[in-house]
Formats: C-alpha cells, sequence, structure tokens
C-alpha cells in the first residue's frame, strides 16, 4: 500500500508540473511515459530487423517473442494512468492497432514520468511559483480528508458512545490519559496518514531538489499535518456524541401510558 501511495504520488505531481508548464498532448500520437517510449524505439527497431529473416519459423518465433513483450508493456504503461476498467480496454486496443500501424512513430515520450526528481519541478519563474502554491493548497486539503475519512471510518454512530470507548474507561486511568491514548491513534495509528499523506510529503521535497533529506523531511510534514488532524478528530467526535445525546435526552418523554411500577421507556 505504501508503494501504491508513491505511485499515485508521482502520477499527481508529474501531473501538475506538466499542467503549469502547459505541456500539450500531440492528437496525432499516443502520450506514454520516456521509458515505454524508449522500449517501443528498441522493439520497432527490433521488429524490422526480424522481418529481414529468411526462415519463417524463425522469422515467426522472434515476432511472437516481441508482441508478447509489447502487450506487457502496453499493459504496464496503461495501469498507470488514471483509467477505468473499461478504458483500460479501448486504451490498449489504441495501442496495439497505433503500434501495428506506424510503429514506434505513432507515439511520443511525453514529460511525465514514472519517478519524481529534482527534474520535475518545472525551471520556468513562474510556472514554478504556481506548481508550488498548488501544492502547498493540496497539503491545507490533507487536513480536512484525514478528519472526515477518520470520523467516518472509525466510527459507526456519531450520537452514540462506541462499546470500545467504554470498555476504555474501565482501565485505571484518567481521562485525560483516555483522551490523549484516542488522540495517539487519530494522529500516528492512521493508515491514511502512512499510505498517501507521508508518501506525497516526501515526494514533494524529492521534487524540491532536497535529496536524501526528503525522508526526514516528509515524515516531520507528516506529523505537522497528522497531529492537528488528530486533534480536530478527537474534538469533533467528542463534541458531536455530547451535543447529540444532550438533545436526544432533552427532546425525550416519558410514556404517560407506563405504569408507576414499571419501567420508564421514552417514546
Amino acid at each position: 500500500m505504501v508503494f501504491s501511495g508513491f505511485m499515485v504520488g508521482s502520477s499527481g505531481i508529474a501531473r501538475i508540473s506538466a499542467a503549469v508548464q502547459n505541456v500539450p498532448e500531440p492528437h496525432d500520437k499516443l502520450a506514454v511515459g520516456s521509458y515505454t517510449y524508449a522500449r517501443l524505439i528498441e522493439a520497432d527497431k527490433a521488429l524490422q530487423q526480424i522481418k529481414r529473416l529468411h526462415d519463417p519459423a524463425e522469422r515467426k518465433k522472434y515476432e511472437g517473442m516481441w508482441n508478447r513483450h509489447l502487450d506487457q508493456l502496453f499493459t504496464f504503461e496503461v495501469r498507470q494512468g488514471a483509467f477505468s476498467e473499461d478504458e483500460e480496454n479501448v486504451r490498449l486496443i489504441r495501442m496495439r492497432q497505433t503500434f501495428s500501424a506506424q510503429g514506434a512513430s505513432g507515439f511520443t515520450g511525453a514529460r511525465m514520468d514514472l519517478f519524481v526528481s529534482a527534474a520535475t519541478s518545472p525551471r520556468g519563474r513562474e510556472a514554478r511559483s504556481i506548481f508550488y502554491r498548488s501544492l502547498s493548497r493540496l497539503f491545507a486539503l490533507w487536513i480536512p480528508m484525514i478528519v472526515f475519512l477518520s470520523l467516518g471510518m472509525n466510527n459507526k454512530d456519531l450520537g452514540q458512545v462506541e462499546w470500545s470507548f467504554e470498555w476504555l474507561y474501565t482501565f485505571p486511568v484518567s481521562a485525560r490519559a483516555l483522551f490523549v491514548s484516542k488522540l495517539f491513534v487519530y494522529s500516528l495509528l492512521d493508515q491514511f496518514v502512512w499510505w498517501l499523506l507521508f508518501p506525497f510529503a516526501v515526494l514533494i521535497f524529492v521534487a524540491g531538489g532536497s535529496g536524501y533529506a526528503a525522508v526526514p523531511l516528509g515524515f516531520a510534514t507528516t506529523l505537522y499535518l497528522a497531529i492537528p488532524a488528530g486533534c480536530i478528530c478527537t474534538v469533533v467526535e467528542v463534541g458531536l456524541r455530547n451535543c447529540v445525546n444532550s438533545s436526544a435526552l432533552t427532546g425525550s418523554r416519558i410514556c404517560r401510558h407506563c405504569s408507576p411500577s414499571s419501567e420508564q421507556f421514552a417514546c
């Protein structure tokens, strides 16, 4: 999952870099990654040489090997994009048809690479400023994302106290310690923080040219965003349960049909 987070983050940052630089995608060619484009040129040259072989059986054997390699290459390329399953199949068919008709000349190497590096950051002053402002806004959006995802995924009903929280009160510790433990869970044990936010933060510093220092800087940035988000989650969770429960108790009425000796139930 962490590796997937790095892949998604790399693709997103590279797309932002290409967008702020106004890199157009040609309509007459299919844009692929630089790695895929280099392999397509290699495969095109190899297939041209194979066609000069005089032995039909040997020529068929090598063509089959290269065609299987192309299928794997196209599948790898398509899965790096944000396509649905149906769109992936259409894209694969189009890539195969384009290569069969035009070879490597039907493709072009996109500026968006699989991995983020210092070269991902735009060189122009204005484009570089827009690039980092866009990433700053994305950083700011991580806090509400963590808050809403944590509240939605970790709670069944925010109007009632969960049984697990009641169980914690059976321990001989203070309420302050219990709430600090909840804060610790929301801040440091949230799966989205380490699967998505941490890879994204590291890649931002990689694009900024921090080198190996990107890992500790990304870790510090992750904590800087995760701890306030955990605080908000804890306060909102307790506040909603307190307000909703208080409103429910205030609005409840005692059933008039109940006898004095029977238990009283809220209508």
